[in-house]
C-alpha cells in the first residue's frame, strides 16, 4: 500500500519556476509526496524534494522531439513516487488549483487519465494533452510501462506517439479515435479547472501565439464566460509593468480567468512591493507571496477576503476581472474600503467596440458605462488605452489560413507531410507576420483616429 493518498511527480529539465512551483505544491498539498525526475545534467542542489536524476536520451534521427525524454523520465518517477493518485506534469508550469486532486474524485473514473483540454482534439488522431496528467498510479504505470522508444524515422508529435501506444499497442483498441477518446482520457479545462500558469507563455510572445487557442471557457457556478485570447498574456505583462510605478508595499492583485499570478507577483515583488495578495476569480481565500533575500518567492497563510481589514492596501490591481462580477458597482465598494487613504486602484477592462470586439459572447466594457461606475466611488481618474489599433487594421484569422486546415485536415491528419514540408515555411511566415502585425500594448492616451482592446483606468485616492 502506498504511504501517501496523493502524489506530485514533476518530470523535465529545472527551470526558472521549479523552486517556487515545488514551494507552491508544498503550501497547498502538505500532505502530497512529491518527486522531481530531471536528468544528471542538472543543477538540483537547491530543490527541496525527493530527486531522481537520469542519464539524458541521445537524440533520434531524422526526426527528434522528446518523446524519449518522457519515457525515461516519468517511468523513473513512478518508481520512486510512493502515492495512490498521481499528478504527472511539466518541471516549466504550475498547476494553481488547490482543489484539483479534489476535481478528480468528484469527476473523473478511476480507470481514465484526467489530461487539459488544451493540445487535446477528436480531430487529430490520438491527440491527447501531455502537459499533464491525473490519474491512478495503477493507471499511469499502465500507459508509460509499456512504451517503445521512439526511433525518429518519421515525424510524430510526443502526445500523439504516446497516446497511441497506450489506446493501440496496450489496449488494444483500433476503434476510430473520436468515438474511444473519451474511453480512456477526462478532458478538463486548462485554464479554469487545472489553472495551470505556463512559463513559455509568460515570457515568449512568439510562443504564446503557437500555443494559445481563441476559445471561449466558463467556470464553474459562475454565469458569465470569458475568452481565451492570444494577445491576453502581452497586455498583461504591459500592465504589469506599467502599474510598478504606482505600487505600494502592501498589493492586492485581483484577476480573472487565465491564470498569471505568479509571473505577474513575482514582476511585481521585484519594485517598490513587499508583499502582494491575490485574488482569483472573486475567491474567497487569498494567496499572500513575499520574497525572500534569495529572491525566491515565500508563501504565507492563506487569508478569507470577508476577514481583511479595511485600509489595508497601497495599491489595488483590478486586472480583467470587473466585467465578469454581477455587480460591478459593489465590487468597487469593496475596494474602495480595502485601499488606505491616498491609495491607488488601477482597473482594466476590455473594450466592446465593434470594430475589435471578438465575438457576441465576449463579456467587455461600454466606456461610459465604466467611467460612470467608477466616478461614482472614486475620483481623480486618468483613462489609458492599450492595444492601438487603427480602424483600417481590423484582427482577422485569415481565409487562406482557414482552407489550409481544411485540407490538411481532410488529407494529412498525422501531419507528417505538414511537419516535413510546410511547417518550416508556415513557421517563417508566422514570425514575419507576427512582426509585421505585432500590438503594441505599451498604456497610451489614445488619438481619435484610433482603437484600444483594452481600457486602463487610473484612480489616485479615496473620494
Amino acid at each position: 500500500m502506498p504511504n501517501h493518498k496523493y502524489g506530485i511527480l514533476l518530470q523535465g529539465r529545472v527551470s526558472l519556476w521549479l523552486k517556487d512551483i515545488i514551494t507552491e505544491y508544498k503550501s497547498n498539498f502538505p500532505e502530497a509526496h512529491i518527486v522531481l525526475s530531471t536528468w544528471n545534467t542538472e543543477d538540483v542542489s537547491k530543490i527541496d524534494c525527493d530527486i531522481i536524476q537520469s542519464e539524458l536520451p541521445v537524440s533520434t534521427y531524422p526526426h527528434s522531439n522528446t518523446t524519449n525524454h518522457q519515457i525515461i523520465g516519468v517511468n523513473a518517477g513512478l518508481k520512486k513516487i510512493n502515492a495512490e493518485i498521481i499528478l504527472k506534469c511539466r518541471t516549466d508550469q504550475f498547476i494553481h488549483n488547490k482543489k484539483i486532486f479534489e476535481l478528480f474524485n468528484d469527476n473523473c473514473p478511476l480507470d481514465k487519465i484526467m489530461i487539459p483540454d488544451l493540445g487535446t482534439t477528436l480531430d487529430d488522431d490520438y491527440r491527447a494533452s501531455d502537459f499533464c496528467q491525473l490519474a491512478t498510479s495503477k493507471i499511469l504505470n499502465k500507459f508509460w510501462n509499456n512504451i517503445t522508444f521512439y526511433d525518429g524515422k518519421y515525424a510524430i508529435s510526443p502526445e500523439i506517439y504516446l497516446a497511441k501506444n497506450y489506446v493501440v499497442n496496450f489496449m488494444k483498441n483500433t476503434k476510430p479515435w473520436n468515438k474511444i477518446m473519451n474511453e480512456y482520457f477526462h478532458i478538463m479545462k486548462y485554464h479554469s479547472d487545472f489553472q495551470i500558469e505556463f512559463e513559455k507563455l509568460a515570457n515568449d510572445e512568439r510562443y504564446v501565439n503557437l500555443l494559445t487557442v481563441n476559445h471561449i471557457e466558463q467556470i464553474k457556478n459562475h454565469n458569465k464566460k470569458f475568452r481565451v485570447k492570444s494577445h491576453f498574456f502581452q497586455s498583461q505583462k504591459s500592465r504589469i509593468k506599467f502599474s510598478k510605478k504606482y505600487v505600494g508595499e502592501k498589493v492586492l492583485l485581483c484577476t480573472y480567468g487565465i491564470n498569471t499570478q505568479y509571473a505577474s507577483s513575482k514582476s511585481i515583488l521585484n519594485s517598490n512591493c513587499n508583499e502582494i495578495w491575490n485574488r482569483k476569480n472573486f475567491e474567497e481565500d487569498l494567496t499572500q507571496r513575499k520574497l525572500n533575500s534569495e529572491n525566491d518567492i515565500e508563501f504565507e497563510k492563506e487569508v478569507n477576503f470577508e476577514n481583511i481589514s479595511e485600509n489595508s492596501f497601497d495599491s489595488i490591481l483590478s486586472f480583467e476581472e470587473i466585467q465578469f462580477h454581477n455587480d460591478p458597482d459593489l465590487l468597487l465598494k469593496t475596494y474602495k474600503k480595502l485601499l488606505k487613504p491616498n491609495g491607488v486602484l488601477i482597473i482594466s477592462s476590455s473594450s466592446n467596440s465593434n470594430e475589435i470586439s471578438d465575438s457576441e459572447e465576449e463579456v467587455n466594457f461600454e466606456k461610459q458605462k465604466l467611467l460612470k461606475i467608477i466616478k461614482s466611488n472614486f475620483t481623480i481618474i486618468d483613462e489609458y488605452y492599450q492595444g492601438n489599433v487603427s480602424k483600417n487594421k481590423k484582427i482577422n484569422q485569415g481565409s487562406a489560413k482557414v482552407l489550409l486546415k481544411k485540407i490538411l485536415d481532410k488529407f494529412d491528419k498525422r501531419m507528417i507531410f505538414y511537419k516535413l514540408y510546410l511547417q518550416p515555411i508556415v513557421t517563417k511566415q508566422r514570425e514575419k507576420n507576427y512582426e509585421k502585425n505585432r500590438i503594441d500594448f505599451t498604456p497610451k492616451i489614445l488619438d481619435s483616429d484610433q482603437i484600444g482592446l483594452y481600457f486602463l483606468i487610473i484612480v489616485k485616492g479615496n473620494a
